[in-house]
């Protein structure tokens, strides 16, 4: 498992660093005798460096997910403000591909509280929305629900975009894989993604569902520890 993360790692990296440097060669060749080529390089150069980064900085939470509880701050927390925060971050990239983000009925949820940690629950949103407009196509919907099931807040993110198969399904949630190996370098995705989600949600004590068909989009289901004071009081050893 060691060698073959390595392996994805070294490839996934491997990519934008080779786009950066042949853009560098290219700037400074046009610099002088074709500076709109050069403006041009240069915002490619930037769009593979901001790749990078968040390449780094799933990692980085991909690793703190799977170090366990004690990287976590658990509290009360509103699934709603999450959402919220998330749509806010989503709305531009979802309007730019033209694809509408819906909340229907979500200002009836906003007792809606999770025993969860903030970050952590705002990163699974944003990876799901972000997810879904991503394999989207343009005049389609991503829709975001919640509601309380038995003792855990259920987060439903639904689009209309092009499906999981089922031998898919099975490996959505394993770091690097991606649905349509085409799309690896111009989608803005890290292949990341969709791992962070299942680890942060389980290390939470919640859970992650799929339900989907080829060409019918497709349904995701977080399920997270509804908060009370005596699973408060448990978890931080007062109890």
């Amino acid at each position: 498992m060691r060698r073959e993360f390595i392996a994805n790692i070294s490839h996934e990296l491997k990519t934008p660093l080779a786009a950066i440097k042949g853009y560098a060669e290219t700037v400074e060749d046009a610099m002088r005798d074709d500076p709109d080529a050069a403006f041009h390089f240069m915002r490619q150069i930037r769009t593979q460096c901001f790749r990078l980064e968040k390449l780094v900085a799933d990692m980085m939470q991909l690793a703190r997910a799977q170090a366990g509880k004690a990287n976590f701050e658990f509290s009360a927390v509103s699934v709603s403000e999450c959402i919220h925060e998330a749509m806010l971050t989503n709305q531009p990239i979802a309007e730019q591909k033209g694809v509408e983000l819906r909340l229907p009925n979500l200002g009836q949820h906003q007792d809606e509280i999770a025993f969860a940690d903030f970050d952590a629950t705002v990163t699974i949103v944003n990876n799901l929305i972000s997810n879904a407009v991503r394999y989207t196509q343009s005049g389609g919907t991503v829709e975001v629900g919640l509601r309380t099931v038995d003792r855990f807040v259920q987060l439903t993110v639904k689009d209309s975009g092009v499906g999981i198969s089922q031998s898919e399904q099975e490996r959505i949630f394993e770091r690097f894989y991606r649905i349509e190996k085409s799309r690896e370098t111009v989608d803005g995705g890290t292949g990341i993604g969709l791992a962070l989600v299942k680890n942060l949600a389980v290390t939470m004590a919640g859970e992650v569902r799929v339900s989907s068909q080829r060409g019918e989009g497709a349904v995701f289901e977080v399920l997270l520890p509804l908060f009370d004071e005596a699973l408060a009081l448990q978890d931080s050893g007062l109890a």
